[in-house]
């Protein structure tokens, strides 16, 4: 169906690895038939990468995340969907909400520290103890 519909391309990925080996594979249309097109491991990346002469950019399978993603070669990184995206924005966001959080406590126990010395008759700014 592919051939006769002249699809130049078309790809296939097994995001759990239990049905394809290697997990992501393309096949081009040459001379009427399908021909794998050839992939390659790069340990920078931990990917496997095939070139796509259609969509002129690489899909990776990311191997330590299990991830199937386009490589941006201008910017030199991957092309994450919208949607993850914006949940790691969300837990930066989070991150940093926590991060102000424990950075508040700290500044009440040290105010709260400074202040029972104090009452107790100690003077930080001095030197006697």
């Amino acid at each position: 169906l592919y051939r006769r519909l002249g699809i130049a391309e078309y790809w296939q990925y097994d995001p759990h690895g239990n049905r394809l080996d290697p997990r992501l594979q393309g096949w081009s249309l040459h001379a009427g038939r399908y021909e794998p097109i050839a992939s390659q491991y790069d340990p920078e990346q931990d990917a496997t990468m095939i070139y796509s002469e259609v969509l002129d950019t690489y899909w990776g399978s990311l191997d330590a995340r299990d991830e199937l993603r386009l490589w941006n070669p201008k910017e030199d990184s991957w092309i994450l969907p919208s949607l993850q995206e914006a949940e790691r924005a969300d837990q930066a966001e989070a991150r940093a909400a926590h991060e102000a959080r424990r950075a508040d406590r700290a500044e009440a126990r040290a105010a709260k520290a400074e202040a029972k010395l104090k009452r107790l008759g100690l003077d930080l700014g001095s030197d006697e103890f």
